[in-house]
């Protein structure tokens, strides 16, 4: 609410946003999502599930991320997403384009891979 209280238990239409400033700038993405059930202030969206969000949204630089109830003005401040949906980047890399000229001398140790995942058909390496 616009009173910075939390809305009252209930079903409300949201607007949610990315951006790509804090303030103004651009909607890069957008949906309404008409029946958010709110209780206690609490709510859960699978955000996407109206309008998909579109795979190179996270690809050029920091985002935003706002919040309309109702007919209320959306919240401020606007929320910076953080690196989890940075992530979905990873999804994009072509296949072979990660190759050992591109892997830093000493970056994977033996530590850091699962058992199981190098076929006891692959000899060992010595160092």
């Amino acid at each position: 609410m616009s009173s910075g209280k939390a809305v009252t238990d209930g079903t409300y239409s949201m607007v949610f946003a990315v951006y790509d400033a804090v303030n103004g700038g651009t909607a890069l993405w957008s949906e309404t999502n008409t029946s958010v059930q709110v209780k206690n202030g609490l709510f859960s969206v699978l955000l996407g599930s109206v309008n998909n969000l579109p795979a190179n949204i996270f690809s050029n630089g920091p985002r935003w991320f706002g919040v309309k109830v109702g007919s209320d003005p959306e919240m401020l401040p606007r929320q910076q997403i953080a690196s989890v949906p940075f992530a979905m980047i990873s999804q994009t890399v072509i296949d072979a384009a990660i190759t050992t000229d591109k892997i830093a001398t000493g970056a994977v140790t033996a530590d850091k891979i699962a058992p199981g995942a190098i076929p006891s058909s692959i000899p060992a390496v010595s160092s």
